[in-house]
């Protein structure tokens, strides 16, 4: 639907149930979508590092995630690229 421009999926993570989140980035991935964001980053809560491995996981090594939301210090960005974010919402 957007052609060649790159499209991004925001999961609000933090909202949602573990079965939720594997669905949901699940989904994501099938539908091509270039990148898995964890959240907007307006709302109660951020990534976790948690959250980043299970989308990395099931995005696959391609395609990718970012992580936003509470991504506050450059310990927390050096965590979530630890944890598979290749992209940082601060």
């Amino acid at each position: 639907a957007c052609g060649s421009v790159p499209l991004k999926v925001i999961l609000e993570t933090h909202l949602l149930s573990m079965e939720e989140k594997i669905a949901g980035t699940a989904l994501i991935r099938a539908a091509g979508a270039d990148y898995a964001k964890t959240c907007t980053g307006f709302t109660a809560g951020g990534a976790t590092e948690e959250d980043v491995s299970l989308l990395r996981a099931i995005m696959g090594p391609l395609a990718g995630v970012k992580a936003s939301g509470g991504v506050k210090t450059q310990s927390d960005a050096l965590r979530m690229i630890r944890a598979g974010a290749n992209r940082i919402g601060t």
